[in-house]
């Protein structure tokens, strides 16, 4: 499956939530903080070939380790609200296309702290994605 239009609906979304967003690496130029990494890993495809999984990591990082606020509200708002219609997040969201389908389900949110960068912060939100050609 070509994944340009799931790379493309995810980055379009987060663009709508922060300015700093960026698909596998942070580039060194960049400096602005809060910030924002996602990936698309490790597909698997049905004996059909119509269902494609993905695992999708979005990653919020922050200066500010003694105040959380600011990545904690990115965060939420990355994730949303999780409701069963109309998620206003990646959580359960649900995107539909004329070429694609695709269903979203976070699996896990963790905070961490970078030790190597005393005030760096950081939050990732895994995510189980199913795609379907349409």
């Amino acid at each position: 499956m070509n994944t340009v239009l799931l790379k493309t609906m995810i980055y379009t979304y987060l663009k709508t939530l922060t300015n700093e967003v960026y698909y596998g690496d942070k580039p060194e130029q960049a400096s602005t903080y809060p910030y924002v990494i996602f990936n698309l890993d490790t597909s698997s495809i049905d004996d059909n070939q119509v269902l494609e999984q993905f695992e999708l990591s979005v990653t919020v990082y922050d200066n500010s380790q003694f105040d959380t606020n600011t990545i904690d509200k990115l965060a939420g708002s990355i994730d949303g609200d999780g409701a069963m219609v109309g998620a206003t997040g990646l959580h359960r969201k649900h995107y539909r296309s004329s070429t694609l389908t695709a269903d979203i389900y976070r699996t896990s949110r963790d905070e961490f702290f970078d030790q190597s960068e005393s005030n760096i912060i950081y939050i990732e939100l895994l995510y189980d994605v199913y795609a379907y050609l349409s």
